[in-house]
C-alpha cells in the first residue's frame, strides 16, 4: 500500500535538515499558476525567519533558481506545480516528472524532469513533486474554484507543518 501525499508531505516538512519549497507555474494561464500562488500564500502566512528554509517562486523558469538552491545546500526539495494526473480538478498528488508526458502543461522553459534530475544528481537530495490537478490552463483565464480552494488548503497545511519543524543550523 502506498503512502498518501499528506503523510509524505508531513514527513518531509517536519524532518530536520535544510528544506527548499519551490512553486512553479505560469501566473497568466489559469490553474497553471497553482504552484506559484501556493508559495505566495505560504510566504504571507508563515511569519518565522528560518536559516534552514528557503521558499522560492520559480514561475515558468524555475531553473533560474538553481544557483540559489545549490548555495543553500538543501537536504530535500519540494516542488509544487500544476500537473495532469487524470484526477478531478483540485486533487493533490505526488508525481514523478518522468511519468508526465511531454505534452503535459508545457509552460516551463525546461522540462521539470530535467530540473529534478539535476537537483538529485548535483545536490544528492530527494526531490518531492507535489501536483495539483488543473481544470483550465488557457492564457488569460483566472484560477478555477476547485484549484483556488486546494491552493488555500495546501498552503495552510504547509504553514502548519513548517511551524512544527525543528530548527536545523
Amino acid at each position: 500500500m502506498s503512502r498518501s501525499w499528506e503523510t509524505i508531505l508531513e514527513e518531509v516538512l517536519t524532518a530536520p535538515g535544510r528544506l527548499v519549497v519551490l512553486g512553479v507555474g505560469n501566473l497568466k494561464k489559469g490553474d497553471d499558476a497553482a504552484g506559484n500562488l501556493c508559495l505566495t500564500l505560504i510566504r504571507s502566512n508563515f511569519h518565522g525567519v528560518r536559516s534552514d528554509l528557503l521558499l522560492l517562486q520559480g514561475g515558468t523558469v524555475p531553473e533560474n533558481e538553481t544557483g540559489r538552491i545549490r548555495s543553500f545546500k538543501p537536504s530535500r526539495i519540494i516542488i509544487i506545480d500544476a500537473a495532469l494526473g487524470g484526477h478531478p480538478p483540485g486533487t493533490v498528488f505526488i508525481f514523478d516528472p518522468q511519468d508526465i508526458s511531454l505534452d503535459n502543461l508545457s509552460t516551463h522553459h525546461m522540462p521539470l524532469s530535467l530540473l529534478v534530475r539535476y537537483f538529485e544528481a548535483s545536490l544528492d537530495c530527494p526531490v518531492i513533486c507535489l501536483g495539483i490537478e488543473p481544470e483550465r490552463v488557457e492564457a488569460g483565464q483566472p484560477l478555477t474554484e476547485p484549484v483556488k480552494q486546494t491552493v488555500a488548503r495546501l498552503a495552510e497545511r504547509i504553514v502548519e507543518l513548517l511551524v512544527q519543524r525543528p530548527v536545523t543550523y
